[in-house]
């Protein structure tokens, strides 16, 4: 027993656990960031997934993860969008990539991109554009999510009034809701 807890110990300081990385599976966020350059896309797949459960979130992750929104699998751009919400403001600078995200043909994806958007807040201002735009998906969920990443956002979203406007008239009632609680927000105490 006393030679497994000193292989534990070894094996952890040689895999990172010295940095006080958090963990995944016993193994630290820098394995995992590694793992999103596998050739087996279950293995890019479970990276994603890992980077995404790890709390607190590693911001060591953040270009790795820019680079897996454009991953050719599916579950990995989801994972690795769902990964950098958990980041909020320090995702920031992979904006420009969420927001090339948007247009992916997943609606889960757009949707978790929405969601991550959200959670960067006001950082998620130069998103206002292709956040309007969203709010014209064909994925209900999608132009809900980005109706509330706009509330998000709040008065720095003014730009998207317009198209907040036309959204509160949404065939779907939670979408017309989203919208018009993002209006109210986004407006501000004096429209």
């Amino acid at each position: 027993m006393k030679k497994l807890v000193t292989l534990g110990v070894i094996g952890c300081m040689v895999m990172g656990c010295g940095k006080k990385e958090a963990l995944y599976k016993g193994k630290p966020a820098s394995y995992w960031i590694e793992a999103l350059q596998d050739k087996d896309p279950k293995v890019r797949q479970l990276a994603a997934h890992a980077l995404w459960s790890i709390e607190p979130a590693d911001e060591a992750g953040v270009p790795a993860l820019r680079i897996a929104l454009k991953d050719p699998d599916a579950e990995v751009r989801l994972n690795a969008a769902g990964a950098l919400g958990q980041l909020g403001a320090k995702a920031a600078p992979t904006i420009p990539a969420l927001i090339e995200a948007l247009k992916d043909k997943d609606p889960k994806i757009r949707y978790t991109v929405v969601k991550s958007l959200a959670k960067l807040r006001t950082e998620a201002k130069p998103a206002v554009p292709a956040l309007a735009e969203a709010l014209k998906d064909r994925d209900k969920n999608v132009r809900m999510g980005a109706a509330y990443a706009l509330e998000a956002i709040g008065p720095e979203a003014a730009a998207a009034i317009p198209a907040l406007e036309k959204c509160a008239k949404d065939p779907d009632r939670k979408v017309r809701l989203a919208a018009a609680s993002a209006l109210k927000r986004v407006r501000g105490p004096n429209p």
